[in-house]
């Protein structure tokens, strides 16, 4: 039991470690979000390459915690942590779920985080598109009716670049 309790012990630095991981994924989301509104390049790219760390220590945290849990003799899964809660004391049990919970919490937050910074990326991206098909002339305001009542398009006479 003693060997037990010691690599729960274990397993609840592991996931420590793993919210740890997130929450500075977190903050660099963040600085992700400034960065992209600033329209800064190089802070972006720093951004993204400390994400890029920050992932591939989640993943090594994620694959340490698998075999924490394997290795207590538990599949590594949602129902094998719940057996492991159900071989444990009551006081430890309670630290492994509230610990659990903490690192769902903020894996959670990540999430979001990284899907808002996407959402502003496209959505940079797409008004981006919209100016440079203005720029060339190619706005459907540009498309009129023609003396025969059918669409004409008169975008080659609305460029700015001729003007």
């Amino acid at each position: 039991m003693k060997e037990k309790i010691l690599l729960t012990r274990q397993f609840c630095e592991l996931i420590d470690k793993g919210s740890q991981i997130l929450a500075a994924l977190c903050r660099l989301s963040e600085q992700e979000k400034a960065a992209i509104e600033q329209i800064d390049a190089a802070a972006l790219q720093s951004c993204v390459g400390e994400k890029q760390k920050q992932l591939e220590l989640l993943a090594e945290n994620t694959l340490q915690r698998n075999e924490a849990l394997v290795g207590l003799g538990f599949s590594a899964d949602d129902k094998g942590l719940e057996q492991l809660q159900a071989s444990l004391p009551p006081a430890i049990a309670n630290q492994v779920d509230s610990r659990w919970q903490q690192l769902r919490r903020s894996l959670e937050q990540a999430a979001e985080l990284n899907q808002r910074n996407e959402q502003i990326v496209q959505r940079s991206q797409h008004n981006l598109g919209h100016l440079i098909s203005i720029l060339q002339g190619h706005s459907g305001r540009s498309t009129i009716y023609n003396d025969a009542g059918y669409k004409g398009n008169y975008s080659a006479q609305n460029r700015l670049g001729k003007a």
